[in-house]
């Protein structure tokens, strides 16, 4: 998303017969509501299916978006992992 700065130092990554688990964190000036709409009407058209509050699935593998810190200035953490 512009305006969203991935922070390479929390990048992690792991990958086990189970799946790949992956937790990126990115920062911006912007608000949880935004970020929100932007990924809930993105991930869909790339066949993620919204299963909760800023939570997707797709082919055996689920996706969480979680906010930290305030709008304005905003943390965000992308955690994929196997269902």
């Amino acid at each position: 998303m512009d305006g969203l700065a991935v922070e390479e130092e929390g990048t992690m990554l792991f990958d086990s017969p189970s799946g790949r688990i992956v937790e990126v964190f990115a920062s911006g000036a912007l608000n949880r509501s935004d970020v929100g709409v932007f990924y809930s009407s993105t991930l869909p058209e790339l066949g993620w299916q919204a299963v909760g509050s800023n939570r997707f699935q797709r082919e055996g593998e689920q996706l969480a978006i979680d906010f930290f810190g305030p709008d304005g200035t905003l943390s965000v953490r992308f955690t994929l992992a196997p269902l």
